[in-house]
């Protein structure tokens, strides 16, 4: 399992696009044991997503065994005891889409700000992976570019370390609009 620092720090990682169907969720509730008791997560028409999908979403249809491979980085996850990992849910997961991960981007909220001319311009207020390698507004506008329509396209950027957050754990997107729309 060999790490070459000297390759893996700095390297630039590709964005990673998938998507899924909602007979990909129904496969992974059924494989997860939903059965007549969680019709919810098993009936077609009032299908509902485990937030733990979201996990899996990128590789649902990877047949090989898996392992990481990054510049200067090869790991045989056979090999590696799995730690916990944690998910955070803003709203319910759609039961079928596709969606595309940014590598500079670890987290992000995306708030309408005033606009004189049009009522409301789009503010993204993003946590970058690695803080000395920040996003920059003309990065994210092509990444979004063809994926969205052109008035949801951020028109202007914020770079935190942290989101407000409420008590009860949730980003408070009033004083991201307040604090930083201004």
């Amino acid at each position: 399992m060999p790490i070459n620092p000297e390759v893996a720090i700095g390297a630039e990682l590709a964005a990673i696009e998938f998507s899924w169907s909602s007979s990909d969720v129904l496969l992974y509730h059924l494989a997860l044991g939903a059965g007549p008791n969680d019709l919810r997560y098993a009936l077609e028409d009032r299908l509902h997503v485990l937030p733990t999908f979201g996990v899996v979403a990128p590789n649902f249809r990877t047949f090989e065994p898996p392992a990481i491979r990054f510049p200067g980085i090869e790991i045989d996850l056979a090999r590696v005891l799995h730690g916990t990992q944690s998910i955070v849910l803003h709203q319910p997961i759609p039961a079928s889409g596709k969606a595309v991960a940014h590598p500079k981007i670890a987290d992000v909220q995306v708030v309408g700000i005033p606009h004189e001319r049009y009522g409301e311009e789009v503010l993204a207020c993003v946590i970058p992976r690695d803080p000395a390698d920040p996003l920059t507004l003309e990065e994210l506008r092509a990444f979004c570019e063809g994926q969205l329509a052109h008035y949801k396209i951020p028109s202007r950027l914020r770079i935190l370390e942290a989101f407000p957050m409420t008590v009860s754990g949730k980003v408070r997107k009033i004083e991201l609009r307040e604090g930083y729309g201004a």
